[in-house]
């Protein structure tokens, strides 16, 4: 349990609230998202904080959480991992861990 936590607090240090948040929401029940569902929900966050983005678009958005293994990409969207699945339920557990998300 101890590695988990630790392991989720350096994924939360990375990943920004509004990923975890897509996860979250997005995600269950049907755990797939399409890609250009993603889309519009980037272009939604990014209006948010439009200069925390900058030139970024959908793809670089979801580039951590497929390169730490959060999501997978499959056919035209994607899938949370036995890896994201952990992560989102651990959070719902501990959503007192959320301060560690990084800031957008």
């Amino acid at each position: 349990m101890l590695q988990a936590s630790i392991l989720y607090i350096e994924i939360c240090s990375v990943l920004f609230r509004s990923q975890y948040d897509l996860f979250n929401e997005r995600f269950f029940p049907s755990n797939r998202v399409s890609k250009s569902d993603v889309a519009v929900y980037f272009s939604r966050v990014r209006a948010a904080s439009p200069d925390a983005y900058g030139d970024w678009d959908a793809d670089k958005y979801m580039g951590y959480p497929l390169a730490a293994g959060l999501i997978e990409s499959r056919d035209d969207g994607f899938i949370l991992t036995a890896l994201g699945h952990s992560f989102v339920s651990f959070m719902r557990q501990n959503p007192g861990l959320t301060k560690w998300f990084g800031q957008l």
